[in-house]
Formats: C-alpha cells, structure tokens, sequence
C-alpha cells in the first residue's frame, strides 16, 4: 500500500485524536478510581466507626467482667448486665455496617481479619456463661476480649493502607494509634478493676499494668507524631478534665502499693472513674472519626472538581490541537499538490527553465527554492556533462591509442624479458659451473697443500742431514790434515832412516874395503858387508818407494782435504738454500692456507650469486607474469576505452534531451 503524505498526515491526525481520548479515558478512570477509592475509604471509616463502638463497650465489658471475677462475684453484678446488652447492641451495628460493605472490592487481609473476629464473637456466649459461673480466670477474661479487640482494631489501622493520599494515611493512621492507646486504657481499667477487688496484684498483672501505661504513652506519642493540630488540641483539652486526675491518682496508689496490696481504693469507684476518663477518649474518638470522615469528603469534593477541570481541559487542548492539525495539513497539502504539479511538468518535458518556486513561506516553499538552486546546478552540471562527455569520447581515444601503444611495449618488454631468462639461464649454469671447478681447485690446493707440508718436513730432514754430513765432512777434513801431518812426520823419518841407509851403506863399503883388507880373514866380514850394503840399498830403494808413495798420500790427502772442505762447503751451503727453500714453501703453503680461505668464500660467494640469480629468475618470471597481466589489462583497458566511447556518445544523446536554454 502507497503511504501518501495525506494519509500519513491523517494517520498523525487519527494516533493525536486517539491520544487524547485515551489520555481522556485515563484521567477520567484515574478520577472515578480516586472517587472509587473514597467511597472505599469512607465505607471504612464508617466501618471503623461502628468498630470503635463495638471496642468501647467491649472495654467496658472486660473491665466489668474482671471487676467481678476479681471480687469472687461481689460487686459489679449489678454493671455486667447492662453492659453486656450494649455491647450487643453495637455487635448488631457492627453486623449491619458490615453487610454494606462490598468485600469482594478490598485484599483478602481484610477478609481474613473479619473472618477472624467473627469466630471471636461467636465464642462470647460461652466466655460470658463462665464469667457467671466464676470459672475462668481474669487473665483469660481479660485476654480474650483484649484479642478481640486487637482484632477489632486491625481493621481499623489497616483502612490507612488502603488510600493514596499522604494526608488522609496520616489521619487514618493517628486514628489508628488513638483506639489503640484507648484499648490499652480498657485493660488498664480491667487490670485493675480486677485488682482493687481483690486488693492485691494477681500473679504478672503488676507487670502487665506498667506495660499497658508504656504502651499508652507510645501509641499516644505516634498519634501526636500524626494527627492534625485541631485533633491534638481537642486532645489536650479533653484530658483537662479532673477525670483524668483522679484516674491518675489512683494508678499511682497502685503501682506505689504494688507489693503489699490493701490500696484501699474501692473497685467501683475505679471502674466508674476511670470509665468516665474513656468516656473522654471516646469523645475524642469521635471527633477523629467525625474530622476523617470531613476529610474524605471535602477530598471527595475536590477529586470531581480535579477531574471536571482536567476533563474540560483536555476537551479544549485537543479541540485546539485538531483545528491547528486542520490548518497545518490544509497548508501542507496545497504546497505539496503545487510542488507536485510544478516537478511532474519538469521531469515530463525535462524543461530546466520551468520555475519551481511558490509564494507561500514554509518549509515546503524552501524545499522548492532548494529544487530550484538543485535543477539550476543540475543545468551547469548539464553543461559540464556535455564538455565531459566529448572529453570523454577524446580521452577514450586516446586512451584507446595509449592501450595499443601499450600493448605494443608490453610485446616487445616480453621479448625482452625472455631475452634475460635465457641469458640469466646461461648465467646460472656458466656460475654453476664455476662453482664445481672452485669447488674442485679448492680440492687441489688442499692436496697441493699436504704435498708441500710434507715437503718442507722432508726437507727439514734433509736439512738435518745435510748439517750433520757437513760436520762429519769436516771433521774428516781435519783428520785428513792430521794424516798429512803423519804423512810429514813419516817422510822426515825415512829421510833419517835414508840418512842411516847412507851411513850404513858407507859403512858397508868401509867395511867391505877393511875385508879386503883383511883378506882371508875378513871374508866372512866382506860377506856380512856386503849383505849390510844390499840391505842398505834396499832400503833405500823402499825409503825413496816410500817416500814417493807418502809423496802421493801426503798429495792425495791434500787433494782429499780440499775436496772434503768443499764438500762441507757445499754441504752448508746447500742447507742454507734448502732452509731458504723451507722458509719458501712454508710461505707458500700461507699463501696456499689464504687461497684455500679465498677460495671457500669464492665458493660461497659462488653460492650466493646462484642465490641471487635464482631469486632474479623467479622476479623475473613474475615480471613475466604481470607482463602477460598487463598485456591482458592493456587489452580491456583498450575494450573499455571502446566502451566509455560509446557510453559517451550516448551520454551526449540523452543529455541533448534536457532543455537548459
């Protein structure tokens, strides 16, 4: 369903009228419940009335009652009577007054209570018909009309609940504190009447006096803290009465007896005395009924008052509210069904030079002017539109151009790029291989390297040996020039012994000549001579053998010790080169150890490089990739150049439709 203005504005109207019938209804029940309630409220009161006659004659029954236990039945026969027949007399009051409440319109506490006190009267026949036979106590007596008036009382302090105005809580509530401070007087006059007959206190009654006293004084300090200033000065004055004096002097001499009895007061004179004293409060209970009951009425009063003016009120609030609503719409509907005519003409011809506004002042006419501002915008948006739209079709062109162009670079950076693959390709394998072969030269040096260390260790042996055969060249140089000297030694004794071969061969000769000499004699000498001289040649022919075989020993030593002292020389000078080769080669296996360390980080770098190119590789590719991306984006692009051109060109179609001039 279509939710027009108007009918929401009837809808407004309809929930404003409903509104204020239900707000009407409201104040009116609200009013007849209040009324409702002090009817309620005075029924009770009119209740509590009868139930505070019932109470007094009740008290005066408890008091007479127990007066005549107390005295054995002596006095007060001629009072229980009577006062039994008023008593009664207000039970009947109490009956009708209570057959013209509604119950079913009050809480079921209410109900339960009168149930209550109902079973309580019901047994007063019998507490009577012992009480004339003297066989119950004046305890019993006494608490059984003490709980039926309790009861009784209940009622009447529960009927302050039953309102909602504080004031009237308050009176009903003192109301309330006053019968019961004035049951308490009715005990009290039981209580005693009870004990001056007897003349003694019976057991716990003493003690239940001046609890009653206490309970006076509180309930009448609550009644004070409550009740209204004209019901406390009819109070005040009430008790003036010399009554209440007397009543006064008589409890003192009670509770100043207390323990002894023999109070010489008479039971009669208490009953009659202190009766007139609840007389008084009797009085004064019925000025509080009375001035409750004026309450309730001049509340009453003042509820249909409230609820005339309040109905009146809001008669004439909403009477006003529907003739303001009346107006309002009727302005609201003709500006709206003008700007409705004025729009409908704009969008059927599209005229933008069709005037929107109206003469009226409102939010609607501002609307309009707003349109007005919004449609003449629209028209230099529809010029700019124009100009955009054949920018447009140029852009798309040349956005169509670029976009082949682009295609054309993103061709020729693919054939390049895989240019680079292959060439990073050859790349890769070319440093692959270079890494084997650093991976395999760092093998070789490692060898080469346990060859040379094992080299200079060989060679610092040779060394060693080469020094020790230096030195023992050396020292067989020195003993071969010892030899020599030997050799020297030996010649300059063949040349002695070649001396003596002289000698002895001279001496031969002389000898051989002395022979001669001799002749016969001497030729055994001659022999001997001869011999010695043959000897002597041999000699010296071995001396001069000798001499030239130490000749050739002497010179072969020489010769022997030259060439032992070259080879020495030879020996040093060879361990002094092949200590420089050693220092040489340990160099060189330092600078093996840093080609070794070069070489690993070459190898490692070798790796990093892989690395890197590997990595360059897969950026590469995904250049590659976005590459072909692009390749295809150039293309839509170029598609969607195609488009927005034909768009375009619509555009200026359906923007031509638009009058603006």
């Amino acid at each position: 369903m279509r939710r027009t203005i108007k009918f929401q504005l009837g809808l407004v109207c309809f929930v404003v009228v409903l509104f204020a019938l239900i707000l009407g209804v409201k104040t009116l029940m609200e009013g007849r419940e209040k009324l409702q309630n002090v009817d309620d409220l005075q029924t009770m009161v009119t209740l509590s009335s009868s139930i505070s006659l019932l109470v007094h004659e009740s008290q005066k029954e408890r008091g007479a009652s127990a007066g005549f236990l107390g005295s054995k039945g002596q006095k007060f026969g001629d009072k229980v009577s009577p006062q039994r027949k008023l008593t009664d007399k207000e039970h009947q009051r109490y009956k009708i007054a209570l057959q013209s409440i509604a119950l079913e319109r009050y809480p079921q506490t209410l109900k339960d209570k009168i149930a209550t006190i109902e079973s309580f009267l019901q047994k007063l026949p019998s507490i009577r018909s012992r009480v004339d036979t003297l066989s119950i106590s004046v305890a019993e007596e006494v608490e059984y009309y003490t709980l039926l008036n309790q009861h009784l009382l209940d009622i009447v302090a529960s009927t302050a609940v039953l309102s909602n105005e504080p004031e009237i809580v308050k009176q009903l509530g003192a109301y309330a504190n006053f019968l019961k401070s004035k049951e308490r007087s009715g005990i009290e006059r039981a209580v005693l009447s009870n004990t001056f007959a007897a003349d003694k206190f019976a057991p716990n009654m003493f003690v239940k006096l001046i609890t009653l006293i206490s309970e006076q004084t509180s309930y009448i300090d609550a009644f004070f803290s409550t009740a209204s200033p004209q019901s406390i000065t009819f109070y005040n004055q009430t008790m003036q009465s010399p009554i209440v004096q007397e009543v006064e002097k008589m409890r003192n001499i009670a509770i100043e007896k207390a323990t002894i009895g023999t109070f010489g007061v008479d039971a009669t004179h208490w009953f009659d005395t202190i009766t007139q004293k609840i007389n008084l409060l009797k009085a004064v209970d019925d000025a509080l009924a009375k001035e409750n009951l004026e309450t309730l009425h001049a509340l009453k009063t003042t509820t249909k008052k409230q609820m005339m003016v309040e109905s009146s009120g809001l008669v004439i609030v909403t009477l006003f509210i529907l003739l303001l609503l009346y107006t309002t719409i009727k302005d609201i509907l003709q500006a709206i069904t003008l700007s409705g005519q004025k729009l409908s003409h704009v969008s059927s011809t599209l005229d933008l030079t069709y005037p929107l506004l109206l003469k009226s002042d409102n939010e609607i006419a501002d609307t309009m002017q707003e349109a007005q501002k919004l449609i003449h915008n629209f028209k230099d948006s529809i010029t700019k539109a124009f100009e955009t739209s054949n920018d447009s079709v140029k852009a798309s062109n040349s956005l169509s151009d670029v976009a082949s162009n682009l295609a054309s670079n993103i061709t020729e950076q693919n054939r390049f790029i895989h240019g680079i693959q292959e060439e990073m390709r050859l790349l890769r394998e070319k440093e692959h291989e270079m890494q084997n072969m650093s991976l395999k030269t760092l093998d070789d040096l490692e060898q080469t390297k346990a060859v040379l260390e094992t080299f200079v260790t060989s060679m610092s042996k040779v060394v060693e040996m080469i020094s020790i055969g230096a030195q023992k060249q050396h020292e067989l140089g020195s003993k071969a020039n010892s030899l020599a000297q030997q050799a020297t030694d030996i010649k300059n004794v063949l040349a002695i012994i070649g001396d003596i071969a002289d000698q002895t061969n001279l001496l031969a000769l002389n000898a051989a000549i002395e022979a001669a000499r001799a002749g016969e004699h001497g030729r055994g000498f001659a022999v001997v001579a001869d011999e010695v001289r043959k000897l002597a040649e041999r000699t010296q022919t071995s001396l001069s053998d000798i001499s030239t075989t130490t000749n050739v020993i002497v010179q072969t030593i020489h010769e022997v010790t030259g060439e032992t002292e070259h080879i020495s020389q030879s020996f040093y000078q060879l361990s002094k080169e092949t200590n420089t080769l050693i220092d040489q080669s340990q160099h060189t296996s330092q600078t093996l150890s840093n080609t070794i360390r070069i070489s690993n980080e070459q190898s490692t770098k070798h790796t990093d490089v892989e690395k890197t190119v590997e990595l360059f590789m897969k950026h590469i590719n995904e250049v590659t990739a976005l590459s072909e991306k692009n390749n295809t984006l150039g293309e839509t692009v170029k598609e969607i150049s195609a488009n927005l051109s034909s768009k375009a060109e619509n555009a200026n179609v359906e923007l031509k439709r638009f009058r603006i001039h």
